[in-house]
């Protein structure tokens, strides 16, 4: 084939005046599940809900409540997910999104949160849980005074939020009375004790001090070695009945197991 002279020349001034189109990229697709965490089989730091352990096929957590939570393998669904993170649950859609061909954000993978979480509660290993976990009241901590009142923990002069003191866990539960305050006027014992003095004590006054001492080593019970035990007698109208509903009220809602009519198992 032979190109007439004048016709290369047009090709050749074709070919260097063109202008020079750089490659479009190829788009690649975009990946279903995209993660903040690097990891499926793992919990970001300031994930809201803390994983414990696991026994058998149970997994023990503490949700954003800071409540302990248990959820069987197959219990790890998307509703009892939104549980655990109830007070947070736009960390479920910001940190395991399910997102569209758009790229935009339509939901959250219940099945990628649940791997994440039951694979931290794995690799936190075996637990029992009945021997680490504390409820309200007192308790000691390598000689120190733990003081539970469910939704504060105090602790070594500290105010906490329910939490892990050493090796023990002390999740958040109903409230039950706290310490009165250093500058509250005049000391809830000595008006306990004027109160007491009320009654008609067959040693007068050192059976309602008796009493008072009683009231507070029940407040420190789960911290004694060896508690001390009250038993009050008295004839029909002495204020036996009375007594009894001041220790409900000292004690509060939740800080006293009471009957008035018991079995003999009870």
């Amino acid at each position: 084939m032979t190109v007439k002279k004048e016709n290369k020349q047009k090709i050749r001034t074709a070919v260097d005046s063109a202008k020079v189109v750089t490659a479009v990229p190829v788009k690649k697709k975009k990946d279903k599940v995209k993660q903040v965490i690097k990891s499926y089989h793992a919990l970001a730091e300031d994930c809201p809900v803390t994983a414990l352990g696991l026994h058998d096929d149970i997994f023990y957590y503490i949700d954003s409540c800071r409540q302990l939570r248990h959820l069987a393998a197959r219990d790890h669904s998307r509703l009892n997910l939104q549980a655990l993170f109830s007070l947070n649950t736009g960390y479920l859609q910001e940190t395991w999104p399910r997102i569209n061909e758009d790229g935009r954000t339509t939901g959250w993978k219940p099945e990628v949160a649940a791997l994440a979480l039951m694979s931290a509660a794995a690799k936190c290993g075996i637990i029992n849980i009945f021997e680490r976990v504390r409820g309200p009241g007192a308790w000691e901590e390598d000689g120190k005074l733990v003081l539970h009142c469910g939704d504060i923990i105090y602790y070594d002069d500290k105010s906490l939020k329910p939490c892990q003191i050493e090796k023990h866990l002390y999740p958040s539960a109903p409230v039950v009375p706290r310490p009165a305050p250093a500058s509250s006027t005049g000391l809830p014992a000595e008006k306990l004790l004027k109160l007491f003095n009320c009654w008609n004590w067959r040693r007068k006054e050192l059976d309602a001090y008796l009493l008072l001492g009683w009231i507070g080593a029940s407040m420190l019970g789960g911290a004694l070695q060896w508690r001390p035990m009250a038993w009050m007698t008295g004839d029909k109208a002495t204020g036996k009945s009375t007594i009894h509903d001041v220790l409900k009220a000292v004690h509060g809602t939740g800080g006293l197991i009471h009957a008035t009519d018991p079995t003999a198992a009870g």
